[in-house]
C-alpha cells in the first residue's frame, strides 16, 4: 500500500495541486524519438494493467492530438476531488442527499440551470445583493461556448 507524506504547509499544497491543474498533455521524457517525420512516445495502456507501451505517429497526427489538449482562452483544467470526483459519486451520493434533507434526487430539478437548482435547494436567491440585501444583481455579460471545428 502506498501512502504519501503529509503536506508541509501551504507551499506543499500549492505545489501538489499545481501538478494536476497545470500539467501539459505529454511531458518531454515520454517522447522517445523523432525521425523521418514520425514521433515515437511512451504511454500506459490501462486496458492491460498499466503496461508501458510505445506508439509511433506521423508528426502532424501527433501535433493534432497534442493540440486537442489546449483549452480555449479563459478555460481552466481542473481535476476534481472529494465529492466531485467521479470515483466517489456512488459512495458520497447518500451523504449529499442527507445534507439537503432529501432521500433521493429531486425530479423537479431536472432541466434547471445551476442558479435555479441552488435557489430551490438552499432557499436563497443568488441574485440578491450581498451588500444591501434588498436589490437584485443582474447579468451584464453572458459567455457563450466557443465551438471549434477541425481543419
Amino acid at each position: 500500500m502506498y501512502c504519501q507524506k503529509p503536506f508541509t504547509g501551504t507551499e506543499g499544497i500549492i505545489r501538489y495541486l499545481g501538478n494536476y491543474t497545470h500539467r501539459v498533455a505529454i511531458s518531454n521524457h515520454r517522447i522517445m524519438s523523432f525521425e523521418n517525420g514520425k514521433v515515437t512516445f511512451s504511454y500506459k495502456d490501462y486496458k492491460t494493467g498499466a503496461i508501458c507501451k510505445s506508439l509511433t505517429l506521423d508528426a502532424t497526427e501527433f501535433i493534432r492530438r497534442f493540440l486537442q489538449h489546449i483549452l480555449p482562452c479563459g478555460f481552466y483544467k481542473i481535476r476534481y476531488f472529494g465529492i466531485l470526483a467521479l470515483c466517489n459519486l456512488g459512495a458520497k451520493m447518500q451523504t449529499c442527499f442527507n445534507l439537503i434533507a432529501k432521500s433521493s434526487y429531486l425530479p423537479v430539478l431536472e432541466g434547471l440551470n445551476a442558479m435555479e437548482v441552488w435557489q430551490i435547494v438552499s432557499g436563497k436567491d443568488l441574485c440578491d445583493c450581498p451588500i444591501c440585501k434588498v436589490g437584485k444583481m443582474r447579468t451584464i455579460l453572458t459567455v457563450r461556448p466557443v465551438i471549434l471545428k477541425p481543419g
